[in-house]
């Protein structure tokens, strides 16, 4: 399994913007273009968020999860950053995808160099250690 960053359209974009119209696109009333553009935003070069991470097994995309400077917490704006839109592509789930791509945020924070992160590390530990708990109940994985 490869983790790598997409930083422009390519051929996983539009699999991402399926699953997420379909996810979250729908429930909140968006249009599959308004889907396409708050993905498209995601896709950047360097440090700036939001960034889009996937999983490629033997590159076919098994999953995906970015990394937001906010979402919609907001009870608690001075907490960031954020990982978001977590998705397992249901073929996958049994493969350890999530808990795979949970730990290479770790990588990404001291490989990116993301130093401006670092007063809220501690805290995305925290976070990372009950999100992978929660998404892992929630897509079955062990």
């Amino acid at each position: 399994m490869e983790i790598i960053r997409l930083e422009e359209k390519n051929q996983y974009y539009d699999t991402i913007v399926d699953w997420m119209y379909h996810w979250w696109g729908i429930r909140d009333g968006k249009s599959i273009e308004e889907v396409k553009e708050n993905i498209a935003h995601c896709l950047h070069t360097g440090l700036r968020l939001p960034q889009t991470y996937i999983a490629l097994i033997d590159q076919h995309i098994a999953g995906v999860y970015m990394i937001s400077m906010m979402d919609d917490l907001e009870s608690r704006p001075d907490v960031y950053p954020w990982i978001i839109n977590v998705y397992v592509d249901e073929k996958y789930r049994h493969l350890h995808v999530c808990k795979e791509m949970m730990e290479s945020v770790n990588d990404i924070f001291i490989n990116e160099k993301m130093i401006f992160f670092i007063v809220h590390f501690s805290f995305l530990l925290l976070f990372y250690s009950v999100a992978l708990q929660f998404l892992c109940s929630c897509f079955l994985i062990h």
